[in-house]
């Protein structure tokens, strides 16, 4: 673990332990408060997909808001970041069909939903340019256009550290879902860190037509019976 101060995150680098390794699943910063009390263990917060914030901008959250004095983070297994994705899925893309009301649904229904969202998900991608007009501060430009109102969208970067010994840092992937104008970009603290220089950008596309958000509905009709609350 390092100390919990806001730049504290830096630190990973510096030691070559910065969190690239968990660019594609994700994972959790782990922080504790040194006292001999039975409340140090301060529990763990989500950073990267399928969130929409990295770990920096979590980091910096918890430290002005939880006030811990050290933390440490651990990397997702596939297992666990797809388990995560799929709910999300369910929640913010399934949920938001009308017809389809997951409150209170229990987690394995979750996954049905969500495993039926995934297979009705048309892809598009997009890695060239920046997204970024040349203003300060930075602007976003029409190099997301086409991710318009997709359902889901992730967006990585590699990047360069103030150092220059880390050429192409994997700064890790965060989620976004149902963006008119794709916004992650700007929850990446190396977009807003002075140092930092991002070299590369990726936009990945989700889209989900009318007939695919009707098989969505027909699946949850299927489930829906179950959680229907008998007449008064």
């Amino acid at each position: 673990m390092v100390a919990a101060t806001s730049r504290g995150w830096e630190s990973f680098i510096w030691l070559d332990l910065d969190w690239g390794d968990c660019a594609e699943y994700g994972g959790r910063i782990v922080c504790t408060r040194d006292q001999n009390t039975g409340d140090d263990y301060l529990g763990c917060h989500y950073f990267g997909t399928p969130w929409q914030y990295d770990l920096p901008t979590v980091w910096e959250g918890i430290v002005r808001h939880v006030k811990p004095n050290r933390c440490s983070y651990r990397c997702n297994d596939q297992d666990e970041h797809d388990k995560l994705l799929t709910v999300r899925r369910a929640l913010e893309i399934a949920g938001s069909i009308p017809g389809v009301d997951l409150d209170g649904v229990s987690e394995q229904d979750l996954y049905t939903i969500g495993r039926e969202v995934k297979l009705s998900l048309d892809f598009w991608k997009h890695h060239d340019g920046s997204p970024f007009e040349e203003v300060n501060p930075p602007r976003l430009g029409d190099w997301f256009d086409r991710c318009n109102g997709s359902a889901e969208t992730l967006y990585e970067s590699l990047v360069r550290t103030p150092s220059e010994d880390v050429e192409h840092m994997r700064f890790g992937g965060v989620t976004g879902f149902w963006t008119d104008k794709y916004l992650p970009p700007y929850y990446s603290a190396a977009v807003r860190t002075e140092g930092y220089d991002v070299k590369h950008h990726s936009i990945y596309c989700y889209f989900l037509s009318e007939s695919s958000k009707q098989k969505i509905l027909n699946a949850w009709n299927k489930i829906a019976p179950a959680y229907r609350r008998p007449a008064s």
